[in-house]
C-alpha cells in the first residue's frame, strides 16, 4: 500500500493537508501546496539540489563545519557538559545563512545578532502556539492570522528575503547559494549534468521505481515557462529555514547521543574516518561520500530516531485499493506511521538494538523497500534530502576525528521524548560530555 501511495499511484494522493494554514507565505510552501502547483514549483526547484548544485556549496558548508569543530574545542577545555540541541542548532543556523543566503551568521560566536536571535524566535514554537494551531478551525486561525510562527521573527526574514532579491537582481556578483538559483531559474536550463544527479538515489534504500517517478516529473515541466514570483522565493526561503534547522541539529543530536551510548560503534566511525581524512579540515565532498559505515550510522541514526514519526497524504480523487476491497473518496487524509515501521520486527529484526551494520553496502539489499522511510518516498518526498545527508556528514566526520563524546550523569539513558514537537520526534534536552583526542 505504501508503494501505491506514494509512488506508482502517487497522483491520487498528490496533495497534504493545509488546514494550518493562514498567511500567504505559509500558502506558497513547496511541502503544502496542491498537487497542481507543487509540480510547476518542484520542477523549478529540483535541480537547485542535485548533487553538482551541492558539492558547489560544499565550501561554505565546510566553513560552517570547522567554525563549529573551534566552538567544541572550547568546551571540551572547560570539560564542559553540553546540550547537543542548542550545540548543533547553532551548526544548522550558521549552514542556513551561508547556502540559502550567502551570509556568515556564526551563530556560536554572535548569539545575539539579529539573524541569530529572530531564527530562534521563527524555529521556536510555544505550547499555547501549537495546541491552538493543531485544535482551532483553519477559519479562524486565518481570520487571526494566527500561526506556529511568530509574527515579528516571520516578519524579519520577509524583509530581509525582499531586500537580498532585489539587492541580487540590480547587481552582476552572482552567489552559489539556494537564494540565487531561485532568482536565476528564468535564464538557467536543466544540463546533462542535472539529469545525471536527478537519476541518482537520493539515499540509501531508493527504488529505482522511485527514482523514476521524480525524473519524470521534472522532464514534464522543464518545458514550460519557468519563473518563480517574489512570493514563492519568499516563501521558499522561509520553508528552507524551517526544514533545514530541524532535521539536521534534531539529527545531529541524535547521531552524537547514539555514539556516546555506544562506544564501540563510534570507535568504528572514528577508525574509517581517520582513514579517509588526514585532518578534520581536510574533508572532501567525495571522500566524505565514500565512508560507508559513516553513512550506515547516519541511516542507522533516521531509522532509530526518524525526524518525522508519521507522513501524510490527502487524496486528489476517489481511489480504490482493490486487493484491499478499501475505498476512499477525495480529500480523505492517508496516515503512514513511519516510526512503527521502522521498529517492525518483521522489517527491521531487533528494532530496539542501534545497529549500523544493517545499511552497510553488504547488507542493504536485505531491505524490504518502502519500510525505511526516514525521507518519505516518491515524487512528494523531501527535496532537500541531499543536501540535509551532506550538512550532516559534514559535521560529524569533523567531530569524530576530533572529539570523543561520552555519557555523563546528566545524560539521559533510556531517551525520553517531548510530548508536542509539531509532528518531529524531538529528545528532551540531551547533554553529555566531549573529550579530546590525542
Amino acid at each position: 500500500m505504501i508503494k501505491l501511495i506514494l509512488v506508482k499511484d502517487w497522483s491520487h494522493f498528490g496533495n497534504r493537508t493545509t488546514n494550518f494554514i493562514v498567511n500567504k507565505y505559509m500558502s506558497k510552501f513547496i511541502s503544502l501546496l496542491h498537487v497542481d502547483e507543487w509540480k510547476r514549483v518542484q520542477a523549478i526547484i529540483t535541480p537547485a539540489f542535485t548533487s553538482s548544485k551541492i558539492k558547489r556549496m560544499f565550501n561554505l558548508i565546510n566553513e560552517c563545519g570547522n567554525r563549529s569543530v573551534k566552538e567544541f574545542s572550547k568546551l571540551a577545555n572547560l570539560s564542559e557538559i553540553i546540550n547537543l540541541k542548542i550545540r548543533f542548532g547553532a551548526y544548522s543556523l550558521d549552514v542556513i545563512a551561508s547556502v540559502a543566503y550567502a551570509a556568515k551568521a556564526n551563530t556560536n560566536e554572535h548569539e545575539t545578532s539579529k539573524f541569530a536571535t529572530s531564527a530562534k524566535d521563527f524555529l521556536q514554537f510555544p505550547i499555547y502556539r501549537v495546541l491552538a494551531t493543531l485544535l482551532l478551525p483553519s477559519s479562524l486561525l486565518e481570520y487571526f492570522q494566527f500561526s506556529i510562527f511568530k509574527p515579528e521573527a516571520m516578519e524579519y526574514f520577509v524583509n530581509m528575503s525582499k531586500k537580498l532579491i532585489e539587492e541580487r537582481k540590480k547587481s552582476s556578483t552572482k552567489y552559489d547559494d539556494f537564494l540565487q538559483m531561485m532568482i536565476d531559474v528564468e535564464s538557467t536550463h536543466i544540463n546533462n549534468d542535472d539529469f545525471k544527479d536527478i537519476n541518482e538515489p537520493n539515499f540509501t534504500s531508493e527504488t529505482n521505481e522511485e527514482i523514476e517517478a521524480n525524473t519524470k516529473k521534472v522532464l514534464k515541466f522543464s518545458s514550460r515557462e519557468k519563473k518563480l514570483l517574489e512570493d514563492e522565493i519568499v516563501a521558499q526561503s522561509l520553508l528552507f529555514l524551517f526544514a533545514a534547522y530541524e532535521t539536521t541539529s534534531t539529527t545531529l543530536t541524535s547521531i552524537f547521543y547514539l555514539l556516546a551510548v555506544h562506544s564501540n560503534i563510534q570507535d568504528k566511525l572514528y577508525e574509517e574516518c581517520k582513514k579517509h581524512f588526514q585532518s578534520n579540515d581536510n574533508i572532501s565532498y567525495e571522500q566524505l561520500n565514500n565512508c560507508d559505515y559513516l553513512q550506515a550510522v547516519i541511516s542507522e541514526t533516521l531509522r532509530y530516531f526518524p525526524s518525522a514519526s508519521a507522513a501524510e497524504r490527502e487524496t486528489t480523487s476517489e481511489y480504490t485499493f482493490e486487493h484491499r476491497n478499501l475505498h476512499l473518496e477525495k480529500g480523505k487524509l492517508v496516515w503512514i506511521p513511519i516510526y512503527a515501521i521502522h521498529y517492525n520486527p518483521e522489517f527491521h529484526p531487533e528494532p530496539e538494538i542501534f545497529r549500523p551494520e544493517r545499511f552497510l553496502p553488504e547488507n542493504i539489499h536485505k531491505i524490504k523497500p518502502y519500510t525505511y522511510l526516514p525521507f518519505g518516498a516518491g515524487p512528494r518526498n523531501c527535496i532537500g534530502m541531499r543536501l540535509a545527508l551532506t550538512t550532516i556528514k559534514t559535521l560529524t566526520a569533523k567531530l569524530i576525528l576530533k572529539y570523543r563524546f561520552v555519557r555523563c550523569e546528566e545524560t539521559i539513558f533510556p531517551p525520553q521524548f517531548e510530548i508536542y514537537s509539531v509532528g518531529l520526534l524531538q529528545m528532551k534536552p540531551t547533554k553529555i560530555q566531549i573529550e579530546k583526542r590525542n
